[in-house]
């Protein structure tokens, strides 16, 4: 005998059977079509072999995975929409975790789209340092603009340091794919864009578990620091479904134009004089003579006005005070880092030099050579960052004697910066509590245990009086 919800069981397992004979292309394309995209990347596709397919819309599929004869893991897909498919210059599938498609408008620059999808966490050590070193040669060997973008199973967590590689909108959690990541981004002058827009959480994680806590965001967009101008925004769009646990994360790019140049001219920066350094006797006594010998060759008009002979003296006190006290350039674009000086530079571009080298001939002896220059680059990085904090360090000291101003304002500024609020507790086993409602409840507790105790306190204190 058939029940009602016997029957309506049936007609939903048969129903979830005929959605599952749509293949995962016909829904991204579908989702494609919603959004008007130029480039819908995809990743862990599963799909075997390397090719390109025209998909319904007249939409192009670029996809790479794995041999035939294997069995079906990680892949990477790039469909371009049927405006963009005449920009295609090439396309290069570099294993099944790497995709390159080379993009190039009319009179427009070279943009390289790197396509990526990340071992996870518990991968490992060997796959993760392989897929590294292949993003890293990829990146090395593009010419023109680079956007990567990807699964990369990395969680970056808030920055907001020095580098500036990562922004202060990301999440707490920072995790050893994450590390490589930065890693990967500070040796490619890359930063990651989705932590630099300020959006709502339903649009800045990118992946959502079963449970309501398990969200992450490890889908990010890199983009090189020089271009960061051209990203436009990042985040979250929950429209366009595919049956995965991931959402999709769509980064508005800017077109070239007009605004644009106007925008970077007004942000070129400006000129700042030391003036601070006139608090010591021997500059300002310097400083003083050098106005004097500069005032006695200014002759002046009797017919030339106020404003005019003010103009003539100001001049004469910025030239002296430049010359005697130096300048500094202050730049809105773009922010300087203390430790990068022209020996890293050199380091630097000896590995790239190696790594040509080692394109045009693979060999072991070639490839050795590499790998010690980046161990090199890297032990360089860490020498010079640690002789730049203790440079800063000797330099704070000196200015909380002799310019304490100048000291106070470099403290605000190093604390400015969005603080992180605590999001786990501990019960009173000293267990560590993250779901919101068990952490509403045990506060809920501790304030109940503290009013009781107030209670107790004040009934004491009551007897006491009366006695």
């Amino acid at each position: 005998m058939e029940t009602k919800r016997g029957k309506e069981y049936e007609y939903r397992k048969t129903q979830m059977e005929e959605m599952s004979k749509e293949t995962r292309e016909v829904k991204e394309k579908k989702g494609r079509d919603n959004w008007k995209l130029a480039t819908w990347n995809v990743r862990e596709t599963k799909k075997k072999g390397i090719g390109e397919q025209v998909m319904r819309g007249d939409h192009l599929m670029i996809y790479g995975g794995v041999k035939y004869e294997q069995h079906g893991a990680a892949g990477v897909g790039c469909i371009i929409d049927k405006n963009w498919r005449k920009y295609v210059e090439h396309w290069q599938v570099c294993s099944e975790r790497l995709l390159k498609v080379r993009l190039r408008r009319e009179k427009s620059e070279l943009w390289n789209i790197i396509v990526a999808y990340g071992p996870n966490e518990d991968a490992k050590v060997e796959d993760k340092n392989k897929f590294w070193e292949e993003l890293n040669m990829v990146t090395e060997e593009c010419r023109g603009k680079i956007v990567v973008c990807g699964d990369f199973n990395s969680r970056v967590g808030i920055g907001g340091g020095r580098d500036g590689i990562v922004g202060k909108y990301g999440e707490t959690k920072k995790t050893n794919n994450g590390e490589r990541l930065i890693e990967y981004c500070r040796m490619n002058n890359m930063i990651v864009s989705n932590t630099f827009f300020e959006h709502k959480d339903v649009h800045r994680y990118t992946r959502h578990g079963h449970n309501v806590d398990d969200r992450s965001i490890i889908d990010y967009f890199l983009v090189e620091r020089d271009n960061r101008r051209d990203i436009a925004d990042v985040r979250v769009h929950r429209g366009a479904e595919i049956g995965s646990d991931h959402y999709m994360l769509v980064a508005k790019i800017m077109s070239e134009g007009k605004e644009k140049v106007e925008h970077r001219q007004l942000n070129e920066g400006y000129e700042n004089i030391k003036s601070y350094k006139l608090r010591e006797m021997s500059v300002a006594e310097e400083y003083r003579k050098d106005v004097e010998e500069n005032m006695t060759r200014v002759e002046i008009g009797v017919e030339e006005g106020v404003e005019e002979v003010w103009g003539r003296f100001k001049n004469i006190l910025m030239e002296s005070a430049k010359r005697v006290c130096g300048s500094v350039k202050i730049g809105r674009n773009r922010r300087g880092t203390a430790w990068w000086n022209d020996n890293l530079k050199r380091q630097i571009k000896m590995k790239k030099i190696l790594w040509k080298k080692y394109l045009k001939n693979r060999n072991a002896c070639n490839y050795r050579k590499y790998k010690e220059q980046r161990k090199r680059v890297k032990q360089v990085t860490l020498e010079e960052k640690e002789k730049t904090w203790r440079d800063f360090g000797e330099r704070m000291e000196k200015n909380y004697t002799e310019n304490r101003k100048l000291f106070y304002r470099v403290m605000k500024n190093m604390r400015k910066g969005e603080k992180v609020d605590n999001t786990s507790i501990k019960c009173k086993r000293n267990r560590l509590l993250v779901g919101e409602k068990e952490i509403m409840e045990r506060w809920k507790e501790h304030f109940i245990e503290l009013l009781k105790g107030n209670e107790v306190k004040k009934v004491d204190t009551q007897k006491k009086d009366k006695r």
